[in-house]
């Protein structure tokens, strides 16, 4: 996971280019599986909204595939409206619960989530090439420490040596 994370970063166009073709496979399938259960469930009600939301799931799969840049280009400007939008929530609820303890930690995620969303929004539609690599690049080197660390503590330690001679 470091490894593909150190990659990922390195590379975040490509990257970025790679989670469009996977997503628009994702939702692409997820339409078919949707329609499929449409007609499968005919009888029970709701045929034509399962199947419009299953055509809508295959379109829109099918349009991450055609043009990934373009979709690329919608999903950086969905997570800066999510990012913003989250960072003021966090910071409201942080300041609506400041009478709790350890309310702080929330004040200050909400500002780096606004800050964040507010940064990938000032550079859009460019940083649509880069920030979902660059991301993903990041979780997966914060996620392949964290298993290296469980991995160390479960052994007793993250300084216990590996090799204990008896």
């Amino acid at each position: 996971m470091i490894a593909l994370g150190i990659l990922a970063i390195g590379v975040p166009f490509v990257t970025t280019l790679a989670l469009a073709y996977v997503l628009g496979l994702i939702v692409l399938v997820s339409g078919i599986a949707v329609c499929i259960h449409a007609f499968k469930t005919r009888s029970v009600g709701g045929f034509v909204l399962k199947l419009v939301t299953g055509i809508v799931y295959i379109a829109a799969g099918i349009f991450l595939l055609a043009y990934p840049l373009a979709g690329t280009v919608a999903l950086t400007l969905v997570l800066a409206i999510f990012w913003t939008v989250a960072g003021i929530v966090k910071i409201i609820r942080a300041i609506s619960e400041r009478h709790e303890p350890n309310w702080g930690w929330t004040l200050f995620n909400g500002i780096v989530t606004l800050i964040l969303g507010l940064i990938v929004w000032s550079m859009w539609p460019t940083a649509s090439l880069w920030v979902l690599g660059l991301f993903v690049g990041i979780d997966l080197i914060i996620a392949g420490w964290t298993v290296v660390a469980l991995a160390f503590a479960a052994r007793g330690g993250f300084f216990t040596p590996l090799y204990h001679p008896t």
